[in-house]
């Protein structure tokens, strides 16, 4: 993925709305972004922890797989 690719999918969203990584389908869990880098021309977002417990805790709904 590209980052206009990154831009483009995420133009229709609210600004303020809070970003999360979600990963492993069949363990769902979310993490927090905390920062974006670039090595040797390769874009990483780096995650920054799992939400706090009070928030959404560490699982990302399953729905964001399907």
């Amino acid at each position: 993925m590209t980052v206009t690719e990154l831009r483009d999918m995420l133009e229709d969203f609210d600004e303020d709305s809070e970003v999360l990584l979600a990963f492993q389908p069949s363990w769902p869990l979310q993490f927090k972004v905390n920062d974006v880098v670039e090595v040797d021309d390769v874009v990483y977002v780096v995650e920054g922890g799992h939400p706090d417990e009070s928030d959404l805790g560490p699982y990302a709904p399953a729905a964001v797989f399907e």
